[in-house]
């Protein structure tokens, strides 16, 4: 996949239309979108602009991120803690919990699948 934004909000339209008419068309947030190679071919053909955004890479634990929450007390918190990733804190909760109570209530438990 890749994404794109339309210059004008009038390309926009006439790209969005014709996407939609052929295809699938994925909207992500704001005025970007997500195609495919084939959908960029329609478009190049009908010469329409668009701009290629660089899709981001995943970051990993060394980014920080800031946390704000209501407790139960209607306390609101705030802090800043390090990303861990879903993977990692499912491995992580997955050993601190061990196998004993999860699960169908008997010997098998969780198991982790590999990516």
């Amino acid at each position: 996949m890749i994404r794109i934004r339309f210059p004008t909000d009038r390309d926009r339209i006439q790209g969005n239309y014709l996407l939609a008419t052929t295809g699938v068309v994925r909207r992500l947030q704001g005025q970007v979108f997500e195609v495919s190679n084939q959908q960029l071919d329609l478009l190049d053909a009908r010469q329409i602009p668009y701009v290629v955004l660089p899709i981001p890479e995943p970051t990993g634990s060394d980014q920080e991120v800031f946390v704000r929450y209501k407790n139960r007390y209607n306390r609101t918190r705030e802090y800043k803690t390090r990303y861990e990733g879903v993977i990692p804190w499912l491995q992580r909760r997955h050993g601190e919990v061990g196998m004993e109570g999860i699960g169908r209530g008997d010997d098998q438990g969780i198991e982790l699948a590999r990516l």
